[in-house]
């Protein structure tokens, strides 16, 4: 009996790790989309509905309010209400159908930070002021969990923040977290599990000084622990949760803008390297849709380069 016992054993053991084997080789594919209507970095992105949102950034003339919506089902765009104000690396976020965009810089030279919290209902195709985010700052990360938006890191008014603020729309009001361990900006995050986990990113704005850091955010403790870090130091980039796996996709570093496409898993804590993004951009808007990640727009090179590329990651059938 306990030879069969044993027996059993072994065979799911190898059947589990068999099929880990597979999903783990599967480097998925990319595919090219209608461009976006205008040429942008910097931008923000979230989806509402059947909807994909891209707002702000930088435009052909600075520093833009432009908000364009994407259909993924039809393949198609279309211009919106502009934001209130021009602003360039807001942080973003979708609760209950609306729309939240969070911070980021006025000026397209002197950055100045701002603490302002704009909501858009789509069905209206409106935009209003809601309670302004107790730290201001731009270049942070938003992520949405359990129907709250979490403001997280980013660059102030002194240099990096560590603040970490979260805005829940149903109350209107801010309450303040366990601060990020590593200040920095150009940072990228995913919710996984009731965790946020928070990628890379860099220090004083300065891409010549990338971080490969990874850490994570557990809100029933309201504490931070590390974890396996990322590959390939780099900011500015996109990321999302697709089939377990957190993806790092895109950023900008010395002298060039990343291909590179990291998938976190949180089972195993470890990395594994993807199908590279077809064209190389940083700032960039990227968020899943049905079950696939989609980045817009960004630059191809360092700096101020503009572009209006969609391109669509899925893991193969």
């Amino acid at each position: 009996m306990v030879k069969v016992l044993v027996g059993v054993f072994l065979f799911f053991s190898v059947w589990f790790c068999s099929q880990e084997i597979l999903a783990s080789s599967d480097l998925g594919k990319w595919e090219t989309l209608s461009p976006a209507p205008s040429k942008r970095t910097e931008v923000a992105a979230t989806v509402a509905g059947e909807k994909i949102y891209v707002v702000g950034g930088f435009g052909r003339f600075g520093v833009t309010d432009r908000v364009e919506v994407y259909e993924p089902n039809k393949n198609s765009w279309q211009s919106l209400s502009p934001l209130p104000m021009a602003l360039h690396h807001v942080g973003i976020g979708t609760v209950g159908g609306k729309v939240y965009v969070i911070g980021g810089f006025r000026n397209t030279f002197s950055w100045k930070p701002v603490k302002d919290l704009f909501e858009y209902d789509p069905k209206k195709d409106t935009w209003n002021r809601k309670s302004s985010m107790p730290t201001p700052r731009g270049a942070l990360t938003v992520a949405v969990l359990n129907g709250k938006l979490h403001a997280i890191g980013g660059l102030g008014e002194n240099g990096n923040e560590g603040a970490h603020e979260v805005y829940d729309p149903s109350t209107g009001l801010w309450e303040k977290r366990a601060f990020l361990p590593t200040p920095r900006d150009h940072l990228g995050s995913g919710v996984f599990e009731g965790k946020i986990f928070v990628i890379g990113g860099r220090l004083k704005s300065s891409y010549h000084k990338n971080l490969d850091l990874n850490e994570i955010y557990d809100p029933k403790k309201d504490q931070w622990a590390s974890a396996e870090k990322l590959p390939t130091p780099r900011s500015g980039f996109g990321a999302g949760v697709i089939n377990q796996r957190l993806l790092v996709v895109g950023g900008e570093g010395t002298g060039k803008a990343f291909v590179e496409n990291e998938a976190y898993h949180p089972h195993s804590n470890t990395w594994q390297k993807l199908a590279p993004l077809p064209t190389a951009r940083h700032g960039i808007g990227a968020v899943v849709f049905q079950n696939k990640l989609f980045v817009i727009s960004g630059g191809t090179q360092p700096g101020g380069s503009r572009s209006n590329v969609v391109e669509v990651f899925q893991f193969s059938d």
